[in-house]
């Protein structure tokens, strides 16, 4: 009975855990960390300073934090030189850090802006609440005018917020890029891997 026990208690874990993975969670806003979600936001929408119809922001644990923005046509990345939370802690406010960005924009077609738009509003709005934790890592949050905001925390390898991650990754390097030639590879990168979220 005890050995039945412990079998169901490890599958659900493992249930569980998998569908930690396949969903966003809904955006956390705990007071000490508002402050610094708001103030890594501003820094790079100062940078853009276009208001954009999709937000993708990165907040690593061990190094500065950087965002895409898709305003238009256009993608945008922006890389900080410092970490916010770090240069906050030595000033000891969020409101406090100057903060040096770079910042990388290339146009991406209107078609595939929209699409990509599509696939994280949807993301974003099959959030769930669940009580996955962890330390360090890296967060991710996604959020858009039109729904809201998500996010996820070190997805596994493999998995829906995995591709999502991905996906802003080739977002970011886009961005940095000039060639025609290369621009149209890196659409082709991500139309493949948008055709594989979506199955087809």
């Amino acid at each position: 009975m005890k050995k039945a026990s412990l079998l169901l208690i490890l599958v659900s874990a493992l249930l569980c855990g998998r569908s930690y993975a396949q969903t966003l969670e809904p955006c956390r806003q705990p007071e000490f960390l508002a402050g610094y979600y708001r103030g890594v936001d501003r820094v790079i929408d100062n940078a853009v300073g276009q208001t954009p119809s999709l937000s993708l922001t990165t907040l690593p644990s061990f190094w500065a934090e950087s965002g895409v923005r898709i305003v238009g046509s256009d993608v945008y990345f922006v890389e900080f030189k410092s970490s916010f939370w770090g240069e906050a802690n030595s000033y000891g406010s969020f409101a406090s850090p100057r903060i040096e960005t770079r910042t990388n924009r290339a146009a991406i077609s209107p078609e595939l802006a929209s699409r990509i738009e599509e696939i994280y509003a949807g993301a974003i709005a099959g959030a769930s609440q669940t009580d996955r934790r962890g330390v360090d890592g890296v967060s991710y949050r996604f959020s858009s005018p039109r729904a809201g905001c998500g996010e996820t925390w070190s997805p596994e390898p493999d998995t829906v917020n995995a591709r999502l991650v991905e996906l802003l990754v080739l977002l970011s390097n886009h961005a940095k890029l000039s060639n025609p030639r290369d621009m149209q590879r890196s659409e082709e990168s991500m139309v493949h891997l948008i055709r594989n979220m979506d199955g087809r």
